[in-house]
């Protein structure tokens, strides 16, 4: 398998912060340098929620990359995009945490599929 070197990035300013990091990590992956609290402010975060796949969206084409939201993607969706050198950001969704109510929304978190 190969994988895309997309430099891995540790989000450091505070919780909430992985879309803006995954940003940060496809935005370096394509030589454009811009630092974690600059794309906070470039997607629109907001301090509860972080920020939406359309902030993703926005942001990365504002800085001229093509960007394509696929939700209910398949894993033969994601190599598509991987034959083709881009790398991919997904949205995990997570149920069933010890801590939350059955009620409560899903909790999410961004990361990036490289290989």
């Amino acid at each position: 398998m190969n994988l895309l070197p997309v430099k891995p990035f540790q989000e450091t300013l505070h919780g909430g912060f992985c879309g803006p990091a995954v940003i940060k990590m496809v935005l370096d992956f394509y030589g454009i340098e811009k630092s974690e609290a600059g794309v906070a402010i470039l997607s629109n975060k907001d301090d509860d929620l972080g920020i939406g796949d359309e902030d993703i969206k926005r942001t990365l084409e504002g800085e001229g990359l093509k960007v394509e939201i696929k939700n209910f993607a398949s894993f033969e969706d994601i190599q598509v995009a991987l034959d083709k050198k881009a790398p991919v950001i997904v949205n995990w969704m997570t149920r069933g945490r010890a801590d939350y109510d059955e009620d409560d929304l899903a909790d999410g978190h961004y990361s990036i599929a490289v290989g």
